[in-house]
């Protein structure tokens, strides 16, 4: 049996699209929070609005969508391309549409009529609904990718609960040190006292107290006796035991907890 990580464990710094999005997302934000209080309080400052209010706007939101906003753009034409709509269809459509339409009204505001007219008589435009939008959209990856590295933390530290070696019992009755990929099943095992039981099975003789915790979280130790099973990865805490291998791989326990702990990664909700 070989346990090899179901997924790349990255920390933070290590992982080069969360770096990415942070980077993008603290540099643009300031800029993003400006455009958003000009449009809903600008006219506060001033009764008619600022002078070339929209110009203003134009020249804040622009790094936000058209840099920070570029990999969801990226992903937005993928969807269009493979004819697979999904939730950056929605973000790139909607972003690019109140940029768009904002970027007409500051360079041609004459196709507009007057009921397009706000503050002021200028055209309105939803700069600060594109460049907001880019920002929620980069705060959420960045929290999502950082739960992600978590989880990979956390299926590393299962890898690390399994044994290395297993101790097999010779039909002489001899025993030896074997590594865990090749243990079959069948094959007959002593766990002494401290090590590790190295696959999933059933106890033959002896009886000895195992540490379960890293399964239940029960501290206490639990007796196990002839008949009884053991799941791979648990302490033996005192006596030796014989048993048989009844599962092997990746049907063993631990193998199993890691990919349940992996698989919803990736996937996504069906009303999505």
């Amino acid at each position: 049996m070989t346990l090899e990580p179901v997924m790349p464990s990255l920390d933070d710094d290590e992982n080069p699209e969360l770096v990415d999005f942070r980077h993008r997302f603290w540099w643009t934000l300031p800029l993003s929070v400006v455009v958003f209080v000009l449009a809903m309080f600008g006219h506060l400052l001033l009764p008619n609005g600022l002078p070339y209010q929209n110009w203003i706007e134009f020249a804040l939101s622009s790094p936000v969508v058209l840099w920070a906003g570029w990999p969801f753009f990226v992903r937005w034409g993928q969807s269009i391309v493979n004819r697979s709509p999904n939730m950056w269809t929605l973000i790139g459509s909607g972003v690019a549409a109140a940029y768009g339409y904002s970027l007409l009204a500051t360079v041609a505001p004459s196709l507009f009529t007057a009921a397009f007219a706000g503050h002021g008589g200028r055209v309105g435009v939803y700069y600060e609904a594109a460049a907001v939008i880019v920002s929620l959209t980069l705060l959420g990856q960045i929290l999502e990718l950082r739960a992600r590295s978590q989880t990979s933390s956390a299926i590393k530290a299962l890898l690390g609960l399994a044994p290395k070696t297993a101790r097999r019992i010779k039909q002489d009755g001899t025993e030896e040190d074997i590594p865990l990929t090749h243990v079959h099943i069948g094959d007959t095992l002593r766990v002494r006292p401290g090590e590790k039981v190295p696959v999933d099975g059933a106890v033959l003789e002896g009886e000895s107290a195992l540490d379960e915790s890293m399964l239940t979280g029960e501290p206490i130790p639990v007796t196990k006796r002839t008949g009884d099973k053991l799941s791979g990865a648990k302490i033996n805490t005192s006596g030796s035991l014989v048993r048989r291998a009844d599962n092997a791989g990746s049907q063993t326990m631990l193998p199993q907890c890691v990919q349940r702990v992996a698989n919803p990664q990736p996937s996504r909700a069906p009303q999505q």
